[in-house]
């Protein structure tokens, strides 16, 4: 059901390991921006982010990126309101990895059906070449993703998920299921080989 294209290939690429994409241009360094935030809406007066940035503040929610826009206008990860100030703004480091009990859906969130046995937590894995393989419109962990042992609770990890932050109700980058799925609990260290792909469709 995936297509294989030179620009798939280059999407992935920039979304997974920072480079550079056509259409999307390369990370930029850690900047300033003026700006403010009213719901998921953020208005900038000084300044230029970029799709993937985080965003910081005195007055800004925890885990703010930037998800879409352009020019003066751009959506932002979490609702919220921001006067007017002073934000950094840089390229995410980290794609966090999330297990899920069902499928989170593709109007879902990373909290959507996320697992919750006792020790869990999403694993961070680099936004790097080191950190994921593109090839050919798919992308594999560059080595096996290995969640935190369970030390109690119970459940059934049947999808996963990527997305860019370490806990909360954050947008999804990919999700898919898993095969055969990991039975958690007390003394289980689900983990999900390199053999582990997604493939833009």
């Amino acid at each position: 059901m995936a297509k294989s294209t030179t620009l798939d290939n280059q999407i992935l690429a920039w979304l997974y390991n920072g480079t550079s994409a056509q259409g999307l241009g390369q990370n930029l360094p850690s900047g300033t921006i003026t700006a403010s935030i009213s719901g998921t809406t953020l208005t900038t007066t000084a300044g230029t982010p970029a799709i993937g940035d985080l965003v910081t503040g005195a007055g800004v929610a925890a885990n703010t990126y930037i998800t879409a826009g352009s020019g003066t206008s751009w959506t932002v990860s979490v609702s919220q309101t921001v006067a007017s100030e002073s934000m950094t703004v840089g390229p995410l480091t980290n794609i966090y990895v999330a297990l899920h009990t069902a499928d989170p859906t593709a109007s879902g969130t990373q909290s959507s059906n996320e697992i919750a046995y006792t020790g869990y937590a999403r694993v961070a894995i680099a936004r790097t070449t080191s950190g994921w393989a593109v090839s050919g419109g798919t992308v594999n962990p560059a080595a096996n993703i290995v969640f935190p042992a369970g030390t109690g609770g119970s459940g059934t990890a049947t999808f996963w998920s990527t997305g860019f932050a370490s806990s909360g109700a954050t947008q999804i980058l990919h999700s898919g299921a898993i095969s055969p799925s990991i039975i958690c609990g007390s003394g289980v260290t689900p983990t999900l080989t390199t053999a582990t792909a997604i493939t833009e469709s």
